[in-house]
């Protein structure tokens, strides 16, 4: 479920030359170096071995409404997802470490809730790694949560095997896939319509000298106001009085 780094938007196109193993690393230093969950870029850049400028790149990319504090694990899934590994077996492999990430007690089983939160988690990665599609909602995976158990024949109390999720991401791939984006299409992410065209449902058309709607003509002034404005004709003078003494 590669891409190339052509596909992805920065900083992410470096951790797409990544190999499996160094990418699962990623997730084994997280699990031993005491990082929380949510992690600043001073802890990002524990996990990349110090790389500061590539840490708050990472933190800036994911952060929201410009926060400082983002979900590691969001970003871990992510890169094991566009790391390099080829085959049936890579597909396998890569959604046995995103699994992973969130098999907190090393059961080889997670709960109904950690797998919502493994999607929400994974799939926003998808959304900030490569600049398409839409962010997932806490409804989406809960519906794909709720798919994956019913496939399982599993009760809500139950836990999901490692297994059980691996089938299930097959089953959403139709087998597997080796392109991320047909792996975000499998999961409601990502749709066929071009960002371009899926931004409007409804074409505005191009105003023209033919369809160009006339300006409204200027509305005629109502009887009273034009009597006020029309000047009043001057009534004829009257005739002037005789003077004292003059004659009739």
């Amino acid at each position: 479920m590669g891409l190339t780094s052509s596909q992805l938007q920065d900083p992410f196109r470096d951790f797409s030359k990544w190999d499996i193993e160094k990418a699962n690393k990623l997730l084994t230093t997280f699990k031993t170096s005491g990082v929380d969950f949510g992690a600043g870029w001073e802890d990002v850049a524990i996990l990349l071995d110090g790389e500061t400028t590539a840490a708050k790149e990472v933190v800036q990319a994911f952060s929201v409404n410009g926060g400082t504090i983002i979900n590691v694990l969001s970003f871990i899934t992510g890169v094991i997802a566009i790391s390099s590994a080829d085959g049936a077996d890579g597909f396998d492999e890569k959604c046995r470490f995103i699994f992973q990430a969130f098999d907190f007690d090393v059961s080889q089983r997670i709960t109904q809730d950690e797998m919502t939160i493994l999607l929400l988690s994974f799939l926003k990665s998808t959304y900030v790694m490569t600049g398409e599609g839409s962010d997932p909602s806490d409804t989406d995976c809960e519906v794909l949560t709720v798919e994956a158990y019913k496939r399982a024949e599993l009760g809500p109390n139950d836990s999901i095997s490692q297994d059980e999720f691996i089938d299930y991401c097959r089953f959403k791939t139709d087998g597997g896939c080796q392109d991320l984006r047909v792996l975000m299409k499998s999961f409601g992410v990502l749709n066929d319509t071009p960002p371009e065209v899926a931004t409007s449902d409804v074409a505005v058309p191009q105003s023209s000298p033919e369809t160009e709607v006339p300006a409204p003509a200027e509305e005629a002034p109502k009887a009273e106001e034009a009597a006020e404005e029309a000047p009043a004709e001057e009534a004829p003078a009257a005739p002037a009085e005789p003077r004292d003494g003059a004659a009739a």
